[in-house]
């Protein structure tokens, strides 16, 4: 039964029934006599209705209200949808008489509309024939419903996982939500939820850890980290289009449209039984796909094979994943062909992003290339890196830049002659004096090589080979095939990612690059080459690492290393200008170091020194004395470690069997003590003649405090001013501080109390500002008074948003340094260079239980500036004994005053007098830690702009200050 289109069609079991709802232009029409029809329909519904004829009526049928119920059809213009027995369709209110736009149903679609939604009118060609402005306009009218926005689903049975028969499950903890982003990211999962893609589950024995991509206009994207499910997939590649052969069934083309199909692996429905394996957590709860996901390995492959189903037989289209291309010979042609293509949209499912379709035109971007009548070449963007490398101006500038131009030298006609007048500077003993004449030749070089990327086209049969480098500024690379230059890419670095490590820097620069050339990188083997060695091991240093590592997943990489000397393309392009962790608390600590107390073989065994005393015929004498009552009073009778031992003034007398012995167990127990330090600590208990002078040789003649311990100093230009003495209760500052990252990959997190210097560690994957966050909350703010003051560096994962909002949240004020002056959060610095010497001496154990060990000697040891241990200050009572200890605050504010007094005049003493003045021209120290890829000790020359009173100074740094100590600066 055909009939013409009204307000929509509905195809039941073969009968397609047009309906309009009867108006008063058609009551004009209709005559006044009438005629009973019967409608049958093949499940054996007969339905006897009277009809009247209209004489003027352009449709096969026009239904009232009466016919609409007897059928029981259901019209919801909100919605803009037909229910009838249970089916789904569109509903066109705008009258089309198209049937081609309406003739299929929609089952269980997506009723949400997402924000790709344009108007017919927006589609339309700039340029057109006026006979055909109306057909094009009609024809987007009659298939608005591609792309109004609704999500498809494709009309195949549902997929299908291929599991492995070894499979296994993954259930991964949910990785925490940023505070900031939790409300979004709730939005974003119920719109998934809203629109068929997502599912809310409460029993699974899989779940992938999940995170969220903050986009740049503040939207979020899901991504989740699929690796423990994609080793259990077997893969069936699918063949995709090769440029070559669209370079020959383009042969002729003079017109071309686009399109991009909307959330592309989304319309491809999941089988139920698939389903529980893509399941993924959350802190807010467990979902699960219900629609194809990106990030499984086979998806690729699956929608390819999809999308040829659908447009295989149809040789004026290409597809590659979700991108759509029509090509003809003419206007009228191309009319004809978008029509069909349309109307297989339709058919299968297939929904388009409006905001990405590009109809009749002659030049269109499609796979990182421009396509135009006359032929193909690579986009124009892409290959503009090259061309704005600015002219060099050291001599190792200009040996990268030849180096990359001999290296290619295939590619570049001509090239000898036109390297021939730059090739003197190459030899030191030629001055390097540039003249307009150099620059000439460096820019025909430069257009020569330029010329010669736009003459190299991929070849698919082939990998892809990728050089990629980073520098302290840029990064860059170029892709090759057969020593022939694909695409350059280069680009500076933002103000946060000048920040990032190096091997961040080196995997960012890869990144970018197949983000680049995505479309043409895809599904394609791809070698990439890197002078990065850690980039070849699976470390993940950083959720910023695993990000980007999870974001690599679905490319065919494999990666290689090469020397640095031989990175010369990439690098000439990025250099020139143009909680799941179980930590114990330190009382734990604390106790199972001490719990060798409870074995005989231990020194400092209650038993143990009371025998050792009882076989010394003098303290014998002094303890019968003390017994009798005729005791002199400096001599006592001390009740510790469940004995009575005899002490001299409050401190146990050792006798000289045992001596030796106690020395190499407090040397040992306290992580390999200075000599100094040893003392002090065992002065506060223990008593022997000749005390300081033992220890301190025992340190001396240690050999592995000789392997393990470093010293240095250095001479500095400008005195440091005296320091302001401000009263400091305990708990009132805290100074925060990361070291690492060690093999592991992971990162210690230092918490030290600015009054009673009483530390606290704690252990995290990577340095990111939640987890940074995380980590101080966990290990100190729920255990300890909250502070007045975090004492912080300029690091991202303390100035970072999270860490930030951890702070105000608790009215905590954020006491940041001046960048790369350690020496101004010299309270953890110390710390730090006391834990990497107890690691080092436990060389071969474990540094995540070593760091606790030496927590431990750090809290129980002799803090020189305290006159006692951060333990006896924190409890009242020493770490090892619990002998009781009263702590006289004013005393210790005056020995901290005369210590920093101390501290100053003796850092003064290796520095030379200097004044700084503005408008001075100073050079800028560049860390040792930071030299890694600058190979330079300084940086500038820079101005400076103000001088402060504190010992920093403001220096102009072209595009931005930067407020600096006087420590990193030194007179040009």
């Amino acid at each position: 039964m055909i009939m013409s289109s009204g307000l929509f069609s509905l195809e039941y079991q073969r009968v397609s029934l047009a309906i309009s709802t009867l108006n008063e232009r058609a009551r004009e029409w209709a005559l006044t006599c009438g005629t009973s029809v019967e409608l049958a329909f093949p499940n054996s519904t007969i339905i006897t209705h009277k009809f009247e004829i209209l004489d003027q009526s352009q449709d096969a049928m026009v239904i009232g209200r009466d016919i609409l119920n007897e059928l029981g059809i259901v019209l919801n213009f909100k919605d803009k949808l037909v229910q009838w027995d249970g089916h789904y369709t569109h509903l066109n209110t705008g009258g089309s008489s198209s049937p081609n736009a309406s003739d299929y149903e929609f089952p269980e679609e997506s009723k949400e509309v997402d924000n790709t939604a344009v108007r017919p009118e927006d589609l339309m060609p700039d340029r057109l024939s006026k006979p055909l402005v109306g057909k094009y306009l009609q024809l987007l009218r009659d298939n608005e419903h591609l792309y109004d926005g609704h999500l498809g689903r494709m009309r195949f049975e549902d997929y299908a996982l291929p599991i492995v028969p070894e499979y296994k499950p993954v259930h991964a903890k949910p990785y925490p939500v940023p505070r900031s982003l939790e409300n979004k990211a709730r939005e974003l999962i119920q719109h998934l939820v809203s629109i068929d893609v997502l599912e809310q589950i409460f029993d699974s024995e899989m779940a992938s850890p999940a995170f969220f991509l903050k986009k740049p206009n503040g939207s979020l994207r899901l991504l989740i980290d699929f690796r423990g499910l994609n080793r259990y997939l077997k893969r069936s590649p699918y063949y995709v289009p090769r440029i070559r052969e669209i370079l020959l069934r383009l042969a002729g083309a003079k017109y071309l449209s686009t399109f991009d199909a909307n959330m592309g692996y989304y319309a491809r429905r999941l089988a139920a039984s698939s389903r529980g394996h893509t399941a993924f957590c959350l802190p807010f709860g467990k979902y699960q796909y219900k629609r194809l996901p990106m990030g499984i390995s086979t998806a690729p492959d699956e929608y390819q094979a999809c999308m040829e189903k659908i447009f295989g037989d149809l040789a004026f289209v290409v597809v590659y994943l979700d991108d759509i291309l029509v090509y003809s010979d003419s206007e009228e042609t191309h009319l004809e062909h978008l029509h069909i293509v349309f109307k297989r949209l339709t058919k299968y499912g297939v929904t388009l992003n409006g905001k990405k379709c590009h109809i009749l035109r002659q030049s269109v971007d499609y796979l990182g290339f421009t396509l135009t009548s006359q032929g193909i070449q690579p986009q124009q963007k892409k290959i503009q890196a090259i061309q704005q490398i600015s002219v060099p101006k050291t001599r190792k500038e200009l040996r990268r830049f030849l180096g990359m131009i001999n290296y290619y030298r295939d590619m570049v006609p001509n090239k000898t002659a036109l390297c021939q007048p730059l090739n003197r500077f190459t030899s030191s003993k030629v001055p390097f004096d540039w003249l307009s004449s150099d620059t000439e030749a460096f820019h025909a070089i430069q257009k020569a090589f330029a010329q010669a990327v736009l003459l190299a086209f991929p070849d698919f049969e082939q990998p892809f080979h990728v050089y990629a480098d980073a520098s302290g500024k840029q990064i860059g690379g170029i892709i090759m095939q057969k020593n022939k230059i694909l695409a350059c890419y280069s680009r500076s670095l933002n103000k946060h990612q000048v920040n990032y490590t190096t091997m961040e820097l080196e995997l960012l620069s890869i990144v970018e690059m197949l983000r680049e050339y995505r479309t043409m990188l895809l599904g394609f083997p791809v070698v990439v080459h890197t002078d990065h060695k850690n980039l070849i091991y699976p470390t993940e240093t950083s959720l910023r690492v695993k990000r980007w590592k999870l974001l690599l997943a679905e490319y065919r990489l494999s990666m290689h290393y090469i020397k640095g000397t031989k990175n010369v393309g990439a690098d000439a392009f990025s250099r020139m200008r143009f909680d799941a962790i179980n930590t114990k608390t330190h009382l734990q600590l604390a106790d199972e170091i001490c719990a060798t107390a409870d074995e005989p073989d231990c020194v400092m065994h209650g038993p143990v020194l009371r025998e050792h005393q009882d076989k010394d015929l003098m303290i014998q004498k002094i303890k019968t004395a003390c017994l009798n009552g005729n005791n002199n009073p400096d001599y006592q009778l001390l009740p510790l470690l469940g004995c009575t031992l005899v002490a001299y003034y409050k401190r146990v007398i050792v006798p000289d069997s045992l001596r030796e012995d106690l020395i190499r167990w407090y040397h040992l127990t306290l992580s390999h003590p200075g000599g100094e330090r040893q003392y002090k600590t065992m002065r506060q208990v223990l008593y022997w003649p000749g005390m300081e002078a033992a220890i301190t040789k025992n340190a001396k003649d240690c050999l592995t405090c000789k392997k393990a311990k470093v010293h240095g100093g250095k001479q500095d230009y400008g005195l440091l001013p005296p320091r302001t003495l401000k009263t400091v209760n305990p708990f009132d500052t805290v100074h925060v501080d990361l070291i690492g990252p060690y093999e592991d990959g992971h990162y210690g997190i230092t918490m030290i109390d600015h009054a009673t210097r009483w530390l606290e560690v704690g252990i995290q994957h990577d340095k990111t500002s939640l987890t940074t966050a995380e980590s101080f909350d966990r290990e100190w703010l729920c255990r300890y008074p909250r502070p007045v003051t975090v004492i912080h560096d300029l690091g991202t994962e303390f100035t970072g948003d999270e860490f930030q909002e951890l702070l105000r949240s608790y009215g905590i004020q954020a006491k940041p340094i001046t960048s790369k002056n350690p020496q101004a959060n010299a309270i953890c610095e110390r710390v730090h260079l006391e834990i990497l010497n107890v690691i080092r001496c436990h060389d071969g154990a474990d540094w995540k239980k070593t760091i606790h060990y030496a927590a431990f000697a750090v809290r129980a040891s002799y803090h020189s500036i305290l006159n006692a241990s951060p333990g006896q200050l924190f409890f009242g009572q020493d770490m090892i004994t619990r002998q009781l200890y009263n702590a006289n605050w004013s005393y210790l504010s005056k020995r901290r005053f005369d210590a920093i007094l101390a501290d100053n005049d003796r850092e003064n003493s290796k520095r030379l007098e200097h004044f700084y003045n503005t408008g001075d021209h100073v050079m800028l120290r560049v860390p040792k830690k930071f030299r890694a890829k600058l190979h330079a000790v300084a940086t500038g020359p820079f101005v400076i702009r103000q001088v402060h009173s504190n010992g920093t100074v403001t220096i102009d740094k072209g595009a931005m200050a930067e407020r600096v100590s006087i420590r990193r600066i030194f007179p040009c």
